[in-house]
């Protein structure tokens, strides 16, 4: 793998060069002036270029202006998709990726961190505001680079050498090497390692929280080795199974991938309104002992809250907003980008960051924070405390919170690799 990325950096590198004009034999910089003055003149005498040509030309440029603003002749043959993402669709697939089973399996990490109720409260909040910033910039970004990519497409365009004078200096040369270079490496790690490890993350859970409560009432939990190696082999082969039908929604069609989308979104949002409405109806009967102890920390036990913790518990509430940045994969497939792409951004984030609050409340209103550290899936724990017999309800909705986010994931993975195919050159 190794010897591959360097070659494929060294094939890249040798077509950007030759590309860039300053590898002919018999061209130097003494000699380029001159060359330039006899294609001037061959050009004042008119046997170059006529003037029809110049008008076919000129057309052909208008033609290849792209409808975002873009105005590069390049641009001719670029196949863009249709613009079939209308703002519910684009709010949904900001919501559909953000919230994934983080938020219904293991919220306690942040709650450990802080080690106070109050203090998680704040830091879940604040976690939301400063995703809420760095939103509103690529929402910036998406208007002014109105492109599919997101990230890649952003350091391509920052990155990318302008135009000088004499290209044939060393730095027009340097800066012809570094520009597409970290768009080059940022492409390679997310094709290989972020989208694919992640998919399969989100697959894996949905297996393993489908086949929960299956495994539960009908008695074949797994108690030795042989019960616990095939039900490994069942999450893995419905894993499998939903990397297959995700792959096929996805490929048969746009509209039906945006649509699978909207309702495995509708649905996660139903059953986090079931968690609210249960906190709440819990608070109203009075179970409200741990949510009064604010700030006091509810182990004595432990250490005061360091600067080091509370960083740490900013890195686990940011981990559960992961995935506000999604709608920037499909600009270009987004209806009218410039008006639903900051409102879906406005309509989301806030949305979300209501939700984590308010879900954390409806735990610790029925959960004690000792309670909610040592369970490995918290959101199943409170159903079965609050739900009773429809507990199986919230297994159920973390399997379709993954499927969905899943879904976004694989909708957007799709879009990156179009984007970034007709401009890699190795």
């Amino acid at each position: 793998m190794t010897l591959t990325f360097f070659e494929v950096i060294f094939t890249w590198w040798s077509s950007e060069k030759s590309n860039g004009g300053v590898t002919v034999p018999g061209i130097t910089a003494e000699n380029a002036q001159g060359g330039e003055e006899d294609l001037g003149n061959s050009k004042s005498d008119g046997s170059s270029i006529s003037s029809s040509e110049s008008e076919v030309n000129t057309s052909d440029a208008d033609k290849g202006k792209d409808k975002l603003g873009g105005s590069s002749t390049e641009e001719v043959d670029a196949v863009h998709l249709k613009r079939r993402v209308g703002l519910f669709s684009g709010v949904a697939l900001i919501v559909g990726t953000m919230i994934g089973s983080g938020i219904f399996v293991s919220p306690s990490g942040l709650l450990y961190r802080s080690e106070s109720v109050a203090t998680c409260l704040i830091i879940w909040g604040a976690c939301g505001a400063l995703s809420m910033l760095g939103a509103l910039c690529y929402c910036e970004l998406g208007t002014l680079v109105p492109k599919s990519g997101a990230e890649y497409i952003y350091l391509l365009e920052a990155f990318k050498p302008r135009p000088k004078k004499d290209n044939l200096t060393f730095g027009g040369k340097l800066k012809d090497f570094f520009g597409p270079l970290p768009s080059f490496l940022f492409a390679w790690v997310t094709v290989l390692l972020l989208k694919p490890s992640s998919y399969a993350i989100l697959t894996l859970s949905f297996s393993t929280y489908t086949l929960s409560p299956i495994f539960t009432y009908v008695g074949a939990c797994a108690v030795d080795e042989e019960h616990k190696f095939l039900e490994s082999i069942a999450r893995k082969l419905l894993a499998a199974a939903c990397i297959a039908s995700i792959t096929f929604i996805n490929c048969y069609s746009v509209s039906l991938a945006t649509k699978v989308q909207n309702i495995f979104t509708a649905a996660k949002l139903i059953a986090i309104f079931i968690i609210i409405c249960g906190g709440i109806y819990m608070i109203a009967l009075g179970n409200v002992s741990y949510l009064s102890t604010g700030f006091e920390p509810f182990d004595p036990s432990l250490s005061p809250t360091t600067f080091s913790d509370i960083a740490t518990a900013f890195y686990s509430g940011l981990w559960a907003y992961d995935g506000w940045n999604n709608l920037n994969y499909v600009t270009e497939e987004l209806k009218n980008p410039f008006v639903n792409l900051p409102r879906a951004i406005i309509i989301g984030l806030p949305l979300v960051t209501g939700c984590y609050i308010l879900v954390n409340v409806a735990y610790l209103a029925v959960l004690s924070p000792i309670e909610m550290i040592n369970s490995p899936a918290v959101a199943v724990d409170w159903g079965f405390r609050v739900l009773g017999p429809v507990a199986f309800l919230i297994p159920l909705a973390v399997a379709m919170s993954t499927f969905g986010a899943a879904n976004g994931s694989q909708f957007t993975a799709g879009r990156f690799k179009v984007v970034i195919a007709p401009l890699q050159k190795c």
